[in-house]
């Protein structure tokens, strides 16, 4: 009898010790991500105000209602809209909106920073110091080809290689002829 309470006793003192190295579950905040993509939710949001650029010309008044990532809506009177559950986005005057597409691959030339760099690796397609925007980036030919399809910005890569070097995000507009001619003095 007495093995058999002294079992018992180390079953349940086993127990215990486990569940306290156990792992967390719930709503704790030690417990662990989900496993797999995050679930987001877009939500609604209304923006107002600034030029909005449409098919029928440019317009001021006019309200773009977005319902889950997706233009829901636009209202060139935005008197009497409910806007419940909408979060709401005021544009400054001088602020415009244009509709247009984003190419999320353009490769462009890129300049190699030579095989004689410090730390460079052996291997010359692995080049992830390199910049699109240490070049050219988006030629104005191919700007141009983009934005008579509509696109009004284009996500430019690096071109050639494995590690390829930094990308960014550039619109398709053309360039100015001198550098300052759109700043103000």
């Amino acid at each position: 009898m007495k093995f058999r309470s002294a079992l018992v006793t180390l079953v349940a003192l086993a127990a215990a010790a486990l569940s306290t190295h156990a792992q967390p579950s719930g709503t704790s905040p030690l417990s662990p991500p989900e496993n797999g993509p995050r679930v987001t939710d877009p939500g609604r949001h209304a923006i107002t105000g600034g030029t909005v650029h449409l098919p029928s010309g440019a317009e001021t008044g006019v309200t773009i209602l977005i319902k889950d990532g997706k233009i829901e809506r636009i209202a060139r009177d935005a008197n009497g809209l409910d806007l419940t559950g909408y979060r709401q986005w005021t544009l400054d005057d001088d602020a415009h909106v244009y509709p247009g597409f984003i190419d999320p691959w353009v490769e462009v030339d890129t300049p190699d920073h030579g095989s004689n760099m410090p730390g460079r690796h052996w291997n010359p397609k692995i080049t992830p110091d390199r910049s699109v925007l240490e070049g050219e980036g988006l030629d104005g030919g191919t700007a141009k080809s983009l934005r008579e399809l509509g696109f009004v910005a284009a996500g430019i890569a690096p071109d050639g290689g494995i590690l390829r070097g930094t990308g960014a995000v550039v619109s398709t507009s053309a360039r100015p002829e001198s550098a300052s001619a759109d700043r103000a003095p």
